[in-house]
């Protein structure tokens, strides 16, 4: 609502930290507002060679959020937030656990929800957070396919009344293919 665009990147930089997580805030007339080449977010996720998918969303409060895995070994999916200052929130990020194809749903009170594609189980792992970046719920809530071949992955999540959310998911057949 402040006009403001949010850019989080991968940095490539020399071995062994391989990329590292930045972020450029550019104001309404495109000005950079964190620096020439942005604000450094993380240089400890554990990255190999090249870079993973990532996602973003702000908030009604222009809160950034970028959640990221790593592609090194064990790597966790990360999320961060950051103000509309440029300040991170989070400055470890929040470990959502092992996983990818990061899904995240600013809620109306502050509160978050964030799915993701774990990396070795058949199911899809949702859990919410508070705006400390607490875990809400004492366990995530794992959403398993009704067929054991496929993997399940979150598509895109929705807020709706009396303090529910709904989930719209894919059934992974292959890398390319996917059946909502």
């Amino acid at each position: 609502k402040d006009g403001k665009t949010y850019i989080g990147f991968w940095k490539q930089v020399a071995a062994p930290v391989n990329f590292e997580l930045w972020l450029q805030i550019l104001d309404q007339n495109g000005n950079k507002l964190l620096g020439t080449d942005g604000t450094m977010l993380s240089n400890q996720i554990p990255m190999s060679t090249y870079a993973a998918i990532e996602t973003t969303v702000v908030d009604s409060s222009d809160n950034f959020y970028i959640g990221v895995t790593g592609t090194g070994a064990g790597t966790p999916l990360l999320v961060f937030k950051i103000n509309s200052q440029g300040t991170s929130v989070w400055p470890n990020g929040i470990n959502a656990g092992e996983g990818y194809l990061p899904k995240i749903l600013p809620l109306s009170n502050g509160d978050i929800i964030v799915g993701n594609l774990p990396s070795t189980q058949a199911q899809m792992r949702v859990q919410r957070y508070n705006a400390a970046g607490q875990p809400v719920w004492a366990n995530p809530v794992n959403i398993v396919s009704n067929d054991t071949t496929k993997r399940t992955s979150p598509g895109d999540i929705y807020e709706l009344a009396n303090n529910e959310i709904e989930i719209i998911f894919h059934k992974l057949a292959t890398s390319q293919i996917s059946y909502l």
